[in-house]
């Protein structure tokens, strides 16, 4: 595992593991460009929805995955 902090402030960016490999696991709270958020961000599927809270909805559109994605 790799971990990638802020030059400046310090802040956990992102992290890449040899085990997904092409695969980078960004901190999403450290973005703060809403572009970026409704494109190059946007989520590309759902991850271990089987034991997702009663409350929290589906994102429309995405891929729904037990446990983890290796896609």
């Amino acid at each position: 595992m790799t971990t990638s902090f802020c030059s400046v402030c310090g802040t956990l960016m992102y992290r890449r593991s040899s085990g997904f490999p092409g695969l980078s696991f960004c901190r999403i709270g450290t973005v703060d460009d809403l572009e970026l958020h409704e494109t190059k961000l946007r989520p590309q599927a759902e991850q271990f929805v089987e034991s997702r809270v009663g409350w929290l909805k589906h994102i429309e559109g995405l891929r729904q995955v037990e446990g983890m994605s290796t896609e």
